[in-house]
């Protein structure tokens, strides 16, 4: 990474080593501003919106997640060089975006893999990678581990600058405790060892790998040999779960992390103390949403058939927010179920629960609006994935934004790993 920290840019400190800390304030003409403290300097970057809330780290956010253009840094420092394998369309990069942008750093994204085409298209509209990939990646890196370098991994490094942080969301339905057939034991839960073959011919300075809990049970011991590779190559390797509310994320998310760095090793207890943030709540992400004309699929709510459009009515009319069995579909109804949430309202003063695709059914999850009575809308479930609205989708079809945002990672989750890894490099 590039960062010269000229003194006329960065503000400089004196005196003892400090704790890297992030803090927000109020300013003057309606701004935010956040200060970053480490490695003796002060970093700085604002966004405008200070009367969103009355906390400033909740205001930044707000302003953040409603901004329409896309925010800049100001006298930037440096670069950052960022790969990102298993891309989707881009919330882990999202998230190492705005921390760079939180370190005044210029961000660049040089290579970027999925086999979605879709999810690529959007990855590209939004950070212009340097080169980029529609294909699995056990066939652009087919070595293993060890090996000499391929012709196909010669060709995916060639004109790769030196990369500062890689990223990879594998894919988590074979560790999902919502699969039910191959979980454990899906040949998709080997793909992490395609991530850590790249980081062996790449190098980068930090990896950052994301999935579901259930990554670190798999029965073929992946996540574990993966650690023990990485240690081998010589970076210190850390695991550990991350919950998105005590971030400050308006949704109920855990998440997996396993973080390598040539710095030091990470932990939730220092990435706590860096980006801990009181939980937001739906109406602190989407209550400005409720009320616009919804002329797109982006800003619409699926249409349901008509015993999910009763059962929604029910909820908002009788003011419940849990579904009575009588009132739900025989497989619930004639027998015990753990499903509670299933055809549940969201509650307007809480964090959501996971969003995932089927967000756009209520017989999928809680996803009944608290006041109105229909399923969230793409833009909403987008605000608690923390994508904010500068992100173009430009998709106009409605599974395939179900699927984009519901597999999504919270950018805020990615932003908060990639952040306390860079203050204390």
């Amino acid at each position: 990474m590039t960062n010269a920290l000229p003194a006329d840019s960065a503000t400089q400190f004196s005196g003892s080593v400090e704790t890297p800390s992030c803090t927000y304030a109020f300013e003057g003409s309606g701004r935010v501003v956040r200060h970053v403290r480490a490695g003796g300097c002060t970093y700085r970057s604002d966004i405008s919106g200070s009367s969103l809330a009355d906390d400033a780290t909740a205001a930044f956010d707000a302003a953040w997640l409603r901004s329409k253009e896309w925010p800049v840094v100001h006298r930037p420092l440096g670069k950052l060089v960022v790969a990102d394998l298993f891309c989707g369309s881009g919330g882990l990069t999202l998230g190492a975006w705005e921390a760079a942008r939180a370190m005044q750093l210029e961000f660049q994204s040089v290579l970027a893999a999925d086999n979605d085409e879709d999810a690529m298209s959007v990855y590209r509209r939004n950070f212009a990678p340097r080169a980029s990939f529609v294909a699995p990646l056990e066939e652009l890196v087919d070595g293993d581990v060890g090996s000499a370098l391929s012709t196909g991994e010669r060709a995916i490094l060639k004109g790769i600058p030196a990369v500062d942080v890689l990223l990879a969301g594998p894919p988590c339905q074979g560790h999902s405790d919502l699969n039910n057939f191959t979980r454990r034991n899906d040949p998709r839960n080997e793909l992490i060892s395609k991530v850590v073959r790249f980081a062996e011919i790449a190098t980068p300075t930090h990896i950052v790998i994301e999935n579901v809990q259930g990554v670190r049970h798999d029965t073929g011991g992946v996540f574990q040999r993966s650690i023990s590779q990485l240690e081998a190559m010589k970076y210190e390797v850390s695991s550990f779960l991350l919950e998105g509310d005590e971030i400050g994320l308006a949704q109920r998310r855990r998440r997996c992390f396993l973080v390598a760095s040539r710095s030091g090793p990470s932990s939730s207890d220092r990435i706590y103390k860096l980006a801990s943030a009181r939980a937001k709540t739906f109406d602190w992400a989407c209550a400005d949403l409720e009320g616009i004309d919804g002329r797109s699929v982006f800003d619409t709510a699926a249409k349901v058939f008509p015993e999910n459009q009763r059962r929604m009515d029910f909820l908002v009319e009788n003011d419940l927010y849990d579904l009575p069995d009588e009132e739900r579909p025989d497989c619930h109804r004639l027998k015990h179920h753990a499903y509670k949430s299933v055809y549940g309202r969201l509650w307007a003063d809480r964090p959501s629960p996971t969003i995932t695709t089927g967000f756009g059914s209520p017989g999928q999850g809680r996803y009944t609006h608290p006041r109105v009575a229909r399923t969230i809308t793409p833009h909403e479930a987008a605000r608690l994935q923390h994508i904010p609205d500068f992100f173009n989708f430009g998709l106009s079809k409605r599974k395939r934004l179900q699927k984009l945002i519901g597999n999504s990672v919270p950018s805020k989750l990615a932003y908060a790993v990639v952040l306390d890894l860079l203050v204390h490099e």
